[in-house]
């Protein structure tokens, strides 16, 4: 938010421009509906909370599939999210690394400026949304060993379609 005030020169913000500036940043964050597009399904992906030896694990998963950076950037969110007895990841981290951002299904995105948000470019349908978050999870899965949980509830699907929709196999 600090940047928000530099760019437009101002040093001690009054309550209204904290105002302003917080929802400026949400806005360009996630989008709120609009009629050309349909709007986001909103935070849909829960951060990871994870106990040492899952981050060991993940640790490891990702030093064998991604560069040296990548895993730099692992150890300084480790130590940015800290918890007194699990380790916190943000789930935005490992689908940004996996190259996800911008993806599509039919009408569904991964919003490119915070991958948890998944987008209605219009016209996307629940299937296009639960395609898309289905292929985020595998992929996670495959390039980190990670499993991410959805956030919101599902409603108006069968049984069988959301054992489906959880099955991360490798067909």
């Amino acid at each position: 938010m600090r940047a928000w005030f530099d760019e437009r020169g101002i040093s001690q913000p009054l309550l209204n421009e904290i105002r302003q500036a917080i929802i400026a940043i949400r806005d360009r964050k996630f989008p709120f509906p609009r009629e050309e597009r349909g709007g986001n399904a909103g935070s849909f992906f829960k951060n990871l909370s994870l106990a040492e030896p899952e981050y060991r694990r993940l640790r490891e998963q990702i030093a064998r599939n991604f560069p040296p950076p990548v895993r730099a950037r692992l150890e300084e969110l480790r130590q940015r999210f800290p918890a007194a007895d699990r380790i916190r990841i943000p789930t935005a981290f490992l689908i940004e690394i996996c190259g996800l951002k911008g993806h599509r299904v039919g009408g569904a995105q991964v919003n490119e400026s915070q991958p948890l948000v998944l987008l209605n470019q219009g016209g996307a349908t629940a299937q296009d949304v639960m395609a898309l978050a289905k292929h985020i999870r595998k992929t996670v899965r495959q390039r980190t060993g990670a499993t991410i949980a959805i956030e919101p509830e599902l409603v108006g699907f069968t049984e069988q379609e959301l054992a489906e929709f959880n099955n991360l196999e490798v067909r």
